[in-house]
């Protein structure tokens, strides 16, 4: 077998022992939890143990009865276990429907224009419930007020990137001319793309820039021009822009 086939091996099994070694751990909490007279539920096996929900329906496709089978607690005991659980969810259900009842009719009641006070003596709800309510509902209003501010903004921000991009078509359509072939081309750019007016004392890194040598001060002197065809936009301004068609 190949290196690569070794390795993966070696992975499996050690994810084949960690996982059976999970199972096990789960088993055996049951089981401690039962000889205690307790008979944990889904819930709280996940938090004392730390394991996901997703990862416990991996290991136990049936859920919380094949753990109880497999950890030996009575049929009988398991079906009571499950009918619990069963009646918890449901209850909570119940609680969460009854609590965004509660919380609708403390809206329609803000919307109206009742006071906190009068909305806890009238659907005598607990206060903190109906100042939980409120926050939500200001939260709602606040949105509700600002959502036409932000669409204007964000419309505001199109037309100006609209303009922006009218803008920079313009200078780009009036560098271009500048460089044109043509008699409209600038009469400082040779052939190659260079502007033979200005230069640099350095080579700028990024630039795409021609050695040339000058006489300054009675000296020969290195200096770089630019290939403005390359970086064009330096043009837009240029103060010495001379079509080459000019008398």
């Amino acid at each position: 077998m190949s290196e690569n086939g070794n390795v993966l091996r070696t992975m499996a099994q050690t994810i084949q022992l960690a996982t059976g070694e999970l199972r096990q751990r789960i088993i055996n909490y049951v089981k401690e939890a039962y000889a205690r007279g307790e008979a944990p539920s889904l819930g709280r096996i996940r938090r004392e143990l730390g394991v996901s929900t997703r990862r416990l329906y991996q290991l136990f496709p049936k859920g919380l009865e094949q753990i109880y089978v497999e950890a030996g607690v009575p049929a009988e005991r398991a079906r009571e276990r499950l009918a619990l659980t069963e009646r918890a969810l449901k209850a909570r259900e119940t609680l969460e429907t009854r609590g965004n009842e509660l919380t609708a009719q403390i809206f329609e009641r803000l919307e109206k224009g009742q006071s906190l006070t009068k909305i806890v003596v009238e659907l005598k709800a607990d206060p903190d419930v109906v100042r939980e309510a409120y926050e939500k509902w200001r939260g709602l209003k606040e949105i509700d007020v600002n959502q036409p501010k932000v669409l204007r903004e964000l419309k505001n921000f199109e037309e100006m990137l609209d303009a922006l991009w009218d803008f920079m078509e313009w200078v780009e359509r009036s560098v271009d001319r500048r460089l044109r072939d043509d008699h409209n081309g600038c009469r400082y750019m040779n052939a190659e793309g260079y502007c033979t007016l200005w230069h640099w004392y350095k080579s700028i890194q990024g630039w795409s820039m021609k050695a040339d040598t000058i006489e300054e001060d009675g000296k020969p002197k290195t200096v770089y021009h630019l290939n403005v065809k390359k970086h064009k936009f330096i043009c837009t301004s240029c103060p010495s822009y001379k079509p080459r068609g000019a008398t």
